[in-house]
């Protein structure tokens, strides 16, 4: 978004992305003033109707790239609310709706991740989700199909999955992650409403992502997690009791978990496990044998 000086010659100003912004400040009827990660930067408009136009687009803009959910911390209110400035019935912006969005709008949300990041957006990888995931109507996005990419297009790439509500399964195996996508794992994680089942197995997880995931989890209110498959990364002891404890208290409950293989040694599994919540369903049995562990 490009902020232009009223004099002559116009000339920009300052330049920052829609997602950079944190608050919409308004000062009267005809001003706002736009905070960003940056600056602090006031804007006068000619006219209440502009500055609604203005409004309008940059809610539009948003709702095609967070379509069912709100990149801030701004607890899910628009930028129209929270400029006290709404949009009447009769304004132009309000008669665009977003378009039939592939895959819950993946593309429109990696796209514009892209170039808040400035990294090349791959149209190979919007190509694949938009016509492939899209003609299969399948809701499994698996990791592994995007495992010829490098380390920083393949965190984007799951990042832009922390914000869309059509894919409910997340899975890779035999593949070793680096620290970049298993952060961003984690922080998909922490925000998703929608991921049901998530598979990491024998990716070279280590006890420090079982800790933050179970925070992460913990933070997520909205979690719809019902099935978690770890095998075959050494988790260890500390790892698998982080887990034990957000599982203890964990509102929904499991339908399926696979801890083994996760360097479980005998004082983990002789430690008595949390009591469980009242609300925890009952976990498929996962015996573990000294070979398992």
């Amino acid at each position: 978004m490009n902020l232009l000086s009223m004099k002559c010659p116009v000339k920009i100003e300052s330049t920052f992305n829609f997602l950079e912004i944190r608050n919409l400040i308004p000062v009267n009827s005809d001003q706002v003033l736009v905070e960003t990660d940056k600056i602090s930067q006031s804007v006068i408009f000619e006219s209440l109707n502009d500055l609604h136009r203005v409004m309008g687009y940059i809610n539009y803009s948003l709702s095609k790239i967070f379509p069912t959910s709100s990149p801030s911390g701004n607890d899910g209110k628009s930028l129209e609310s929270m400029t006290e400035f709404p949009l009447s019935p009769e304004c132009w912006t309000c008669r665009l709706t977003p378009p039939s969005l592939c895959c819950g709008g993946f593309s429109d949300t990696y796209a514009a991740l892209c170039d808040y990041n400035g990294v090349p957006c791959r149209e190979d990888v919007q190509w694949d989700v938009d016509t492939i995931y899209h003609s299969q109507d399948t809701r499994h996005f698996n990791i592994l199909d995007f495992s010829h990419l490098n380390s920083r297009d393949l965190a984007l790439i799951i990042a832009a999955l922390a914000y869309n509500q059509w894919f409910i399964k997340l899975s890779t195996k035999d593949l070793k992650l680096g620290s970049e996508v298993i952060e961003q794992v984690i922080h998909t994680m922490s925000r998703s409403r929608s991921i049901e089942e998530l598979e990491m197995e024998n990716t070279g997880l280590k006890m420090e992502f079982a800790v933050k995931l179970s925070a992460a989890l913990s933070e997520n209110p909205y979690t719809s997690l019902t099935a978690l498959n770890l095998t075959n990364n050494p988790l260890e002891d500390k790892g698998v009791s982080s887990l034990s404890q957000f599982l203890a208290g964990y509102h929904r409950g499991l339908r399926y978990l696979n801890l083994s293989r996760t360097s479980l040694t005998h004082k983990g599994q002789s430690s008595p496990p949390p009591l469980p919540s009242p609300h925890l369903h009952p976990l498929h049995p996962l015996p573990l044998s000294e070979g398992q562990c």
